[in-house]
């Protein structure tokens, strides 16, 4: 069986499309990269590409490269010689060199291998699941006394430029990042016009928020869940993501995430709320 990759066009993108909504459970972010939300044509930001592996003429392979050097492989099999011939003939074309390999531990693994990337930083994940129903019984229960739990909108950007600043300087950044005042602000802004957000107030202040960072075609992906510390403990965390469970689950799909493998308390969390834990994932960084 021969195998030919090639970089996807109109003609493969209901193939791609296919193809990617049973394996969203690790490639919901590469989905969504793809796609947008749920449509046959792909809607690629500028800059970015996909390849695809075809053996006759089924998908078994694709990798996103997407704007910034994100690079987010997905393969039902290791990578061939054939792979690497197309993959680092299109890598040493572009004028942004790799800055992050995203996926399903197993496939960044591959990837770099195929390609020499070296890695100067892996942040390991727990990938995590619950489906559409388990999604809807999530939601049930009330929210702690004196909070108040709500779908958040753009109005809602100063109030949670703060939280959203605290959350990525503890959970998103790394010993290779600074943080960046704007460039938070601008993805929360985008976040608040695309995704679905959430918010928890004590007295009129948000205290809590859970979001989804990824629209995909059969599951979205939860994230930035994030609790202040003075608050924590309380049952804050588990209303909001609930909130969002019930939210998502309203559109008939179910959920998906990544956690940190150390974090015992967020993955206690998440398996209350009915997810199951699938297998690692990972991001590495490359030297900026």
């Amino acid at each position: 069986m021969t195998a030919e990759w090639r970089k996807v066009r109109g003609e493969d993108a209901r193939a791609l499309r296919d193809w990617l909504a049973v394996r969203e459970e690790y490639a919901c972010g590469f989905a969504w990269r793809a796609f947008g939300e749920p449509s046959s044509v792909p809607a690629l930001e500028s800059g970015a590409a996909v390849f695809a592996r075809f053996e006759e003429g089924a998908i078994s392979g694709a990798v996103l490269f997407a704007r910034g050097g994100m690079v987010f492989p997905v393969f039902d099999s290791p990578p061939d010689a054939n792979a690497a011939r197309t993959l680092g003939r299109f890598l040493s074309l572009r004028a942004d060199a790799p800055s992050s390999v995203t996926g399903r531990e197993a496939d960044v693994v591959a990837f770099e291998a195929l390609t020499r990337l070296r890695p100067s930083l892996a942040v390991r994940y727990m990938t995590m699941r619950v489906d559409a129903a388990g999604a809807a019984r999530a939601s049930a229960g009330a929210a702690p006394e004196g909070v108040r739990v709500r779908r958040a909108g753009p109005s809602d950007l100063r109030a949670l430029v703060p939280v959203q600043a605290a959350y990525e300087r503890e959970e998103v950044l790394t010993s290779m990042h600074l943080f960046d005042p704007r460039a938070s602000e601008a993805g929360l802004v985008h976040s608040l016009a695309s995704q679905r957000v959430w918010l928890a107030e004590v007295g009129g202040r948000p205290v809590a928020k859970a979001q989804t960072n990824a629209r995909g075609i059969r599951l979205e992906q939860a994230g930035g869940i994030y609790v202040v510390p003075e608050l924590r403990g309380r049952g804050l965390g588990r209303a909001v993501v609930a909130a969002l469970l019930a939210d998502i689950a309203s559109a008939g799909k179910g959920a998906t995430l990544f956690v940190k493998q150390g974090n015992a308390a967020a993955r206690g969390l998440y398996r209350a709320l009915g997810f199951e834990e699938l297998g690692p994932f990972r991001i590495d960084y490359m030297n900026p």
